[in-house]
């Protein structure tokens, strides 16, 4: 079922949270800004096919699962090589995110692939599988074929690790249907800024719908609303500083801003992005840093920092609930956290559990995995897991915070959680950014 179709309207803020679900999808999926509609004339014109489409934008989605495919294939076989010496033809490049200005420029990319392909739709593995047919040397995008019945099992198994992470954030037992939009409270005392927030995030948590452009879209206008006048500035404090971490931004799009490289300190090396291969030569001092909210926090450590690696640990502490990783080598060749090497992991884990299960094939054992997998063993198998990738991103966030350097990063999650540890510390530090898209119309910054 839909899931703005299935949200109730029965309070204030459902309605409200409602509307802005709506303005989202308007806005990033279903229509392009007004422009003129192609007819024969146009492309009579001469113009290329590139440049002459204005129908819908795809949805979102299929924007972040491309990219995500992206990552994988391109850390296993050599994308620039494929581009430059086997790929003849521009508009089938093989590209990423970081390649297009917004969704409507990947979605002519994209809406070309699939009129060359001759198929209304199709995904990153169909379009290197196409080019594998046209070009000797493009390498296949490998992956297991499992029935419809286990495809179904493992969504599933997806959906309940969102909502075992919601129970961990909330300190609240599983729950079977997501938390009403409205949370109790006294009466007559309306609800906060911050309490409708955090119930609409608490709610797409839950429900696993949450996307990059929900969470940035809700936290984007409580921080308009919340401190006015504190963003975009043209002339921010920060723009002539040299201390800068760079979560994959194109810092030359920006150079009205950035008037210096990036830094290089171990946690861009450990998130494994292209403009970070290698640290900073005199980056050797500890990285120890503590966000604490009560008797909570989140704790990240960064030690014995050498050329090659370097000791990483890191811990989640919510009322008696823990999420936590031993300290271990981290070898910067090995992009340990990369998505791949994260998802690698996870096959692991996975796998190992899978092929202890009784079963007569991969199916069976994918279905009773399914009933077995508990919250419990997500909570302590499966959590650890995915947040070692978190903080791939998260350490860069940290370390920009404690010791006020600037951050500048082209992923809008990233970019929020930044904003929102500087906006919310007791002592404001020095330093600021925020989210540096390849257009600077849609950059928003501290």
């Amino acid at each position: 079922m839909d899931y703005i179709a299935g949200l109730n309207p029965i309070d204030e803020l459902t309605a409200e949270y409602i509307e802005e679900i709506k303005a989202i999808k308007e806005e990033t999926v279903d229509k392009v800004e007004d422009e003129v509609t192609v007819n024969k004339a146009v492309r009579r014109s001469g113009r290329s096919r590139a440049t002459q489409y204005y129908g819908e934008l795809v949805d979102e989605k299929i924007y972040e699962d491309w990219n995500n495919k992206y990552e994988i294939y391109s850390e296993i076989y050599p994308v620039d090589t494929f581009n430059r010496v086997l790929i003849d033809d521009a508009t089938l490049k093989i590209k990423q995110l970081t390649d297009f200005e917004d969704l409507k420029e990947f979605t002519v990319y994209y809406k070309n692939i699939a009129a060359v392909t001759g198929k209304t739709s199709i995904n990153f593995n169909g379009f290197i599988q196409y080019l594998n047919g046209k070009y000797d040397g493009i390498e296949l995008a490998i992956s297991r074929k499992v029935s419809g019945k286990s495809m179904k099992v493992i969504k599933e198994f997806g959906k309940k690790v969102s909502k075992v992470w919601y129970n961990f954030i909330v300190g609240e037992t599983p729950r079977a249907v997501s938390p009403t939009l409205t949370p109790p409270t006294r009466p007559g005392e309306p609800l906060t800024a911050e309490g409708k927030l955090l119930a609409k995030m608490y709610h797409s948590t839950n429900a696993a719908t949450s996307t990059d452009a929900t969470v940035f879209s809700l936290f984007k206008n409580y921080f308009d609303k919340k401190y006015p006048g504190e963003f975009n500035n043209v002339r921010p404090v920060w723009h002539t500083s040299d201390e800068i971490i760079n979560n994959a931004s194109q810092l030359s799009k920006h150079s009205d801003l950035f008037t210096h490289p990036e830094k290089c300190y171990a946690p861009s090396v450990l998130d494994a992005m292209s403009n970070c291969p290698s640290k900073n030569l005199h980056d050797t001092e500890d990285i120890n840093i503590k966000v604490k909210s009560g008797e909570n926090y989140i704790h990240y450590k960064v030690s014995t920092i050498k050329d090659k690696d370097c000791k990483m640990k890191f811990k989640f502490k919510n009322g008696s609930s823990v999420i936590e990783t031993k300290s271990e080598i981290l070898v910067y060749s090995n992009k340990d956290l990369s998505v791949v090497n994260v998802l690698k992991k996870l096959f692991e884990t996975v796998n190992n559990q899978i092929n202890g299960l009784s079963g007569r094939d991969t199916d069976k054992k994918i279905e009773i995995f399914g009933k077995l997998m508990n919250n419990d063993n997500i909570h302590s198998l499966i959590l650890p897991i995915f947040c070692m990738k978190l903080f791939g991103d998260l350490g860069q966030e940290l370390l920009a915070v404690a010791n006020g350097r600037v951050l500048a990063s082209n992923d809008r999650p990233s970019a929020i959680r930044y904003m929102l540890m500087k906006l919310s510390a007791d002592v404001v530090p020095e330093g600021g950014g925020g989210y540096f898209p390849n257009d600077k119309a849609n950059r928003f910054y501290v």
